[in-house]
């Protein structure tokens, strides 16, 4: 069974069906989620970690 078939059979098990004008459409986000969550589960480097980096200013609401 291929990624499609598989993909297309998990709306069936959920029971949902997946309108054929969508289908191309459907499974083209699904290949994307699929490279992106390769990409997003690499290991990352603390050295280029990002979360540190941002340091938001003090807004006058922030005063108390």
């Amino acid at each position: 069974m291929t990624s499609e078939q598989e993909f297309i059979a998990g709306f069936a098990r959920a029971g949902l069906a997946l309108p054929a004008e969508r289908l191309d459409l459907m499974v083209k986000a699904m290949e994307g989620y699929r490279t992106l969550a390769t990409l997003l589960h690499q290991p990352l480097d603390h050295a280029v970690e990002p979360a540190g980096l941002y340091r938001p200013e003090p807004s006058a609401s922030d005063d108390g």
